[in-house]
């Protein structure tokens, strides 16, 4: 493999269920992998949600399928297939899927 040139496959272990009911997750890229970033597969259920939290690193996620709804504290906005949303650090947000299922992409880099 070239030096700084990183093919992403799933990497070992599959799918795994998020401390979350309803959430499943892929990683593809870590710094397990070699990486200075993370990028994660996530599938979202129906009536999945992710509580209001902060966010300590940026963050940015990618609609591939379905419905996202994420929870801010200007109130609730909806995005569709195509859509991104990137949160700075510090920002505070949530997310759920009311009408599933929906698979977005995450990309965050590690703490």
């Amino acid at each position: 493999m070239n030096e700084g040139i990183h093919v992403l496959r799933p990497m070992d272990g599959g799918w795994r269920d998020s401390r979350r009911p309803g959430i499943r997750q892929q990683p593809m890229l870590s710094p397990e992998s070699g990486a200075a970033q993370n990028l994660v597969l996530v599938e979202y259920e129906e009536g999945a949600a992710v509580e209001m939290h902060e966010t300590h690193v940026p963050e940015t996620i990618f609609v591939i399928s379905g419905q996202l709804v994420l929870d801010l504290p200007g109130g609730p906005v909806g995005l569709g297939p195509q859509e991104a949303v990137y949160f700075e650090p510090g920002t505070s947000h949530g997310m759920h899927v009311e009408a599933g299922p929906c698979r977005c992409l995450l990309v965050f880099s590690p703490h």
